[in-house]
């Protein structure tokens, strides 16, 4: 297997889980940190792009990266801002509304010198992806990971309706004109795009590098589809826990995936429809896996 290190950029966030009467815990969270967090406990050299502030919920997420092996040497510490909490309500199915409390900084990573090399991977989403002040570091980003024929994967992890008219629109195009492969669950796409249907939504993308569009639902199908083939996967019923991770998870099982049968930029364009078929398979097997879990990532040696 080739060596590949996997680079998230996304925002870091202190998850504050609610239940019917009490605080049940607070866990270091974000969705790209999720997903590295899985990918390290399976196994994968991965490193994260982020902030905190420096305060203590920033100093317990530091620590807990250092225990997960999660290479935190470009989570900047921020002196002027505060780390983001993020307090998120578990209903009796286990699912979470969220509410975020955020103290932006107005300078976003500056000074960042960072390197990639051909077969590393580069994921990004959420709404660090569509912030103003960040856009020119993660355009460098993009673009660094691209000069050196590595992987991007991108997330959108909408929670709001996108209008024609929103200034956003133009960012999430941009974010799907540069991802090889796009992970959005069928409620990102009716936002985006007002529609649910994987074949129509990758024509909408164009134009775009994407060579793999997976769309998926906490009910229903998988869908996978490429310019080349298209396959749905049923969704399997698990006992759950929490929901908290387990889209992060889904792409972090993608990325195993393409990871150990050596599946780089150039060999998503040959993809067979039982290879899409493995490929979500392996990321409901990681999600299936935090939703019966009280963690927002993967157990420790979660990939057996």
């Amino acid at each position: 297997m080739t060596s590949h290190c996997v680079t998230g950029f996304g925002e870091t966030v202190l998850d504050i889980v609610l239940g019917s009467q009490s605080i049940q815990k607070a866990l270091a969270g974000g969705s790209i940190l999720n997903t590295l967090v899985s990918l390290s406990r399976a196994g994968f050299s991965c490193r994260l792009i982020s902030e905190t502030g420096n305060d203590a919920a920033g100093e317990l997420i530091h620590q807990f990266l250092l225990k997960e092996k999660v290479n935190s040497a470009f989570v900047y510490q921020n002196p002027d801002t505060q780390t983001t909490l993020a307090l998120a309500v578990l209903n009796p199915s286990g699912d979470a509304a969220y509410s975020f409390y955020k103290n932006t900084p107005k300078e976003r990573f500056t000074n960042l010198k960072i390197s990639f090399q051909a077969h590393d991977i580069f994921i990004f989403g959420s709404s660090l992806a569509l912030d103003a002040a960040a856009r020119p570091t993660l355009q460098m980003l993009i673009s660094a990971v691209q000069k050196a024929n590595g992987l991007v994967f991108y997330d959108p992890n909408i929670r709001k309706p996108i209008t024609e008219n929103d200034p956003t629109l133009a960012l999430i195009r941009y974010n799907f004109a540069q991802a090889d492969v796009v992970r959005g669950s069928h409620e990102d796409f009716l936002s985006i795009f007002n529609t649910q249907n994987v074949k129509e939504i990758f024509q909408l993308m164009q134009p775009s590098n994407c060579k793999l569009l997976i769309m998926t639902s906490a009910e229903g199908k998988i869908h996978l589809y490429t310019p080349h083939h298209y396959a749905t996967v049923e969704v399997s019923k698990v006992e759950v826990v929490n929901t908290i991770g387990a889209g992060d998870a889904f792409n972090a099982g993608v990325l195993n995936y393409l990871i150990i049968n050596d599946i780089g930029v150039k060999e998503l364009d040959s993809l067979t429809k039982n290879q899409l078929l493995e490929v979500g398979e392996n990321g409901q097997k990681y999600a299936a896996l935090v939703c019966a879990s009280d963690e927002n990532y993967i157990p420790i040696n979660g990939k057996n």
